[in-house]
């Protein structure tokens, strides 16, 4: 078996948590909106955790301690592979075609496996991210973890567990079709230019967890009015593209941190109301207000000051 030298680094930190007092603004809900930071992983994305997990395991599984990783993901994946592998001393090969990717590889070493989804880890609050199969999972599962250990005792409010709330954009929305129709569905194609939400179709196991915690079916049953099958812990939003891309550039003002669109979904949110129509559904003004969310900042590479200009000369008379 394989082993990792004690002077070998994790593949993932452990990401700061911030109040975000701009978007609680935003959001309505005072400085209640807090920031997990997960653009600022080893490979600018959550993905670090996953894919470096996986990294870690093949590593420890393997006969020989000279492994060599080969990744098929064209972006964040990759990079998540490159920066796990040179944090062991490993070397890896991909084929990446995503130039700004290929931009921030360059001296991080070189190290990928072949493309799995990613495990994620969990976050036991209140919680609203973008749609990524692997995290929803993870998140959902850490919930339902913290809730059978901790019994009566898990430390919700008002004896209620956080909402996931899952983002995509319109045109790679393969969980929120999904949700809408009751049944597993695959997209036609991917038409949204936020290709780090590529699915066609969701994974089998975050299906599973849609029909276990998400209200399914007819315009999801009259919002909610004639429940239908979950506890509604899992919520589903599609934003435009326009919407997404100009949340980045909203939130490179008020964060300064420069996201990829993917994640700009998750920000959009909280700027267009979205956020409060959602997990605000029956709360007054007051209620409302103090609410805490949880918002994972997936992060992603596919993204420059030059890309940004283009999404504001593009997008910004959409919005």
């Amino acid at each position: 078996m394989g082993s990792i030298s004690a002077e070998a680094k994790l593949p993932w930190i452990e990401t700061p948590l911030i109040s975000s007092p701009e978007l609680s603004r935003a959001a309505g809900c005072n400085s209640n909106i807090l920031l997990k930071l997960e653009n600022l992983q080893p490979s600018g994305s959550f993905k670090s955790r996953g894919v470096g997990n996986l990294v870690l395991r093949a590593v420890a599984a393997s006969a020989s301690a000279d492994v060599h990783f080969y990744c098929s993901s064209g972006g964040n994946a990759g990079l998540a592979c490159a920066t796990s592998a040179a944090a062991l001393g490993l070397a890896a090969t991909s084929g990446n075609a995503n130039p700004e990717a290929q931009s921030k590889e360059g001296g991080g070493g070189s190290g990928r496996s072949s493309s799995r989804r990613p495990r994620a880890w969990t976050m036991p609050q209140l919680v609203r991210l973008s749609a990524a199969a692997g995290l929803v999972n993870g998140l959902l599962q850490g919930l339902e973890d913290v809730e059978r250990d901790g019994g009566a005792s898990a430390p919700w409010p008002r004896g209620r567990p956080p909402t996931v709330v899952a983002v995509e954009t319109r045109g790679a929305e393969s969980l929120h079709a999904s949700v809408e129709a009751g049944r597993l569905v695959t997209l036609p194609a991917i038409t949204s230019i936020a290709t780090s939400l590529g699915a066609v179709r969701v994974s089998e196991r975050t299906w599973e967890w849609a029909r276990r915690k998400a209200v399914l079916g007819p315009r999801r049953q009259a919002e909610h009015g004639g429940r239908k099958m979950g506890p509604a812990g899992l919520e589903s939003l599609v934003v435009s593209d326009a919407e997404a891309a100009m949340a980045c550039v909203r939130f490179a003002h008020d964060a300064r941190f420069v996201v990829e669109v993917a994640c700009g979904a998750t920000v959009a949110v909280c700027y267009n109301g979205a956020l409060r129509e959602t997990l605000g559904r029956g709360l007054s003004d007051d209620e409302w207000r103090r609410k805490n969310v949880v918002v994972v900042v997936c992060g992603g590479s596919n993204v420059s000051l030059e890309v940004l200009e283009e999404y504001k000369a593009t997008y910004a008379h959409m919005v």
